[in-house]
């Protein structure tokens, strides 16, 4: 498989088409229809330390973190744009990534997760180590990774110190709901930040 992860800002606007997994056609089966996603937020600064934030997480692997389109070549995607409502999610749901996700511990190739970052959540928090936290998740996803409740993982929803970091430890897998879809969403002032799940049917 590939061991390319393509950040797409979207500088422009990017549009998204409903389909099977598919980076290099720009399909994606999380979309409700063809979507189009507004531009990454923040500045160039923010954009710059939170790419070398999310190569630094996944430095142990081997994998290639880029932010120049691949074209052809083989690679994941990860949208760092737009909000959850831009591909056909619920007003107010308050997901700010999601995932295509098989249940199982299997590779999903060429998939396109996505990271919102137009989503008012990320402007109340440490930006670029949020981002890079949600990024280096929902990427994982594809990759057959599971949730876990161990606060110093990406994998995590609990809070703790930033970056989080790929941890090598025995914890157990599936602070998930069933299978079809992975999401994160911001949870509300009275839980914790992170605290919630939900799955997609």
């Amino acid at each position: 498989p590939s061991r390319i992860i393509y950040l797409n800002r979207c500088a422009t606007g990017c549009v998204v088409y409903l389909g099977n997994e598919n980076s290099l056609t720009q399909h994606s089966s999380i979309v409700g229809g063809t979507s189009q996603l507004t531009a990454f937020p923040f500045n160039d600064t923010d954009w710059n330390n939170m790419l070398q934030c999310v190569r630094d997480t996944y430095a142990p692997f081997d994998i290639q973190i880029t932010d120049q389109d691949p074209g052809s070549v083989p690679h994941w995607e990860n949208i760092v744009a737009g909000t959850y409502e831009e591909i056909g999610g619920d007003a107010g749901s308050g997901i700010v990534g999601v995932s295509p996700w098989t249940g199982t511990a299997s590779i999903i190739p060429n998939s396109i997760t996505f990271t919102f970052a137009a989503d008012p959540y990320y402007a109340e928090v440490d930006t670029v180590n949020t981002l890079c936290w949600t990024i280096s998740q929902e990427t994982s996803h594809s990759f057959g990774l599971d949730h876990e409740d161990y606060a110093p993982d990406p994998m995590t929803y609990l809070e703790g110190n930033l970056p989080k970091r790929f941890q090598n430890v025995a914890e157990p897998c599936g602070s998930d709901c069933p299978p079809n879809g992975s999401s994160r969403r911001r949870a509300s002032r009275s839980e914790e930040r992170r605290g919630g799940k939900e799955c997609r049917s």
